[in-house]
């Protein structure tokens, strides 16, 4: 494990991602509360409706300016993940694009300040999906950097006051489920819904002032290294086996880290590419962009009858086009900042380290 003290130059908060700013990694199991947690930090809904899929279904970066508690500033880059167990996305997938954005960022200088791992306390059980969830995370850091997260159990404004069942499930986390991790320094929060909790979190990975590297980064450089041969790897493959929903996945893990990037580097690329498309088809489908460049989007785009109807009615389906080009164009900034932040893969994306760098520039925290 590396650790080492932050700089203490402080950030002209430009809104260019700097080495020396604060990383912290957001992790859980799909629905563990991951998104309201950073909307809650950032003031940035991390969230987006009118049917689109979310952020979360993909690493995603949000970045803001934190005042702790005693006023001192810096910028925090929250590093939103998807959570295994997701309908719409195999735990293989997952995996895989985790490791690919760790590996990014050890080969770029990027280093996490710690981690927040949620739970949600609402959940009735322990479930097979909260165990596999929890022992790949603890592969992925190594137990040497377990005094670097911090575990915190959300919903709690669901719960009842005085409900025994939700004070027993947070006992067994504590004295059961997270024992090793607590033993080894991990801190364990209760936490509420609001502002002031979420900061408190944030605080104690900053006052820390530390950066690691985690046991999966350090397996990843090693030469011929592929999945399997990661930690995080084989406990996956392991628990996968067990699992017939998911033991086609173990075949997967075969793939050298020189794969994986050229995989999801290519990925990215496409996600742009038809991200962009689908913007501009929006734009153009509302008279924004009088040149028709993008004429295809998938989902076939179900407005065809616009121009039909009252006035108002068209109004408001102009209005609610808006809204989705609007969130579109927040998916693609927020993907950007998460990969735009690697030099190589910006370069990739936009042609050139000279585009990449000024692109940089004008991405990572002035997400829409």
């Amino acid at each position: 494990m590396m650790t080492s003290k932050m700089s203490n130059q402080s950030s002209d908060f430009t809104g260019v991602v700097n080495k020396d700013d604060i990383f912290i990694a957001v992790l859980g199991l799909a629905g563990s509360g991951k998104s309201s947690f950073i909307t809650e930090c950032t003031s940035q809904d991390a969230t987006i409706g009118h049917g689109l899929a979310s952020c979360t279904t993909t690493v995603s970066l949000y970045s803001y300016d934190h005042v702790d508690r005693i006023g001192k500033k810096c910028k925090v880059h929250l590093i939103d993940t998807p959570g295994f167990d997701d309908l719409e996305r195999s735990d293989v997938e997952i995996l895989q694009e985790v490791m690919f954005w760790l590996s990014y960022a050890y080969d770029n200088g990027f280093f996490l300040n710690g981690i927040v791992y949620l739970q949600s306390i609402a959940a009735p059980r322990w479930t097979a999906a909260s165990q596999r969830s929890l022992e790949i995370f603890k592969a992925l850091c190594g137990a040497q950097n377990y005094k670097s997260v911090v575990l915190a159990t959300t919903f709690w404004d669901t719960i009842a006051e005085g409900d025994d069942e939700a004070q027993e499930r947070y006992k067994s986390l504590v004295d059961v489920h997270w024992k090793d991790l607590k033993k080894a320094g991990s801190h364990i929060q209760p936490a509420s819904y609001g502002y002031s909790w979420a900061t408190l979190l944030i605080d104690r990975i900053v006052s820390k002032g530390t950066k690691h590297v985690l046991q999966v980064q350090s397996e990843m450089q090693i030469p011929g290294a592929n999945l399997r041969d990661t930690t995080a790897g084989q406990t996956a493959g392991e628990l996968w086996r067990l699992d017939d929903d998911r033991k086609e996945g173990v075949l997967d893990l075969d793939q050298t880290r020189e794969q994986l990037l050229t995989h999801w580097s290519r990925k990215v690329q496409d996600d742009m590419t038809a991200l962009t498309q689908q913007i501009e088809a929006l734009r153009n489908q509302i008279g924004g962009n009088e040149q028709q460049q993008y004429r295809i989007m998938s989902p076939p785009p179900p407005y065809s009858h616009l121009g039909k109807g009252s006035e108002r009615e068209q109004e408001e389906e102009k209005r609610l086009l808006r809204q989705k080009a609007k969130d579109l164009d927040r998916v693609k900034q927020v993907k950007l900042a998460s990969y735009g932040m690697y030099v190589n893969t910006a370069a990739m994306v936009f042609g050139g380290t000279a585009a990449a760098v000024a692109v940089l520039s004008l991405l990572a925290c002035n997400v829409m």
